[in-house]
């Protein structure tokens, strides 16, 4: 038997995760901050492509969804300004396509 998960070690409480969703009601729709900063609704296209951009700043961390601002929150001090980047699955009911992502240092 596998010890379960340490779920305050996850990405959403050491780091940042960036919410995508779009097939059930969630505290957090997509775009935003997850424990951070909630998304508006209704910036997505439901079950088409959508076009997210996250910008990463050590100030800052800003989410775009088809152009127009999601979310942002200032870079609290214990978080890092540095990490890897994750593309997640929920789960195995869930289906989830990425396509032309991009990863600029500026």
């Amino acid at each position: 038997m596998t010890n379960p998960p340490d779920y305050t070690k996850t990405p959403s409480k050491t780091a940042y995760e960036i919410q995508l969703n779009n097939q059930y009601a969630d505290p957090h729709p997509s775009g935003s901050i997850y424990n951070l900063a909630k998304a508006a609704d209704g910036l997505r296209d439901p079950y088409d492509w959508n076009r997210m951009e996250i910008r990463a700043r050590p100030d800052k961390i800003t989410v775009l969804i088809n152009g127009k601002l999601a979310a942002e929150h200032a870079t609290p001090p214990d978080r890092p300004k540095r990490g890897p980047i994750g593309l997640q699955l929920h789960d195995r009911h869930t289906l989830v396509m990425f396509r032309n992502i991009r990863i600029t240092v500026r």
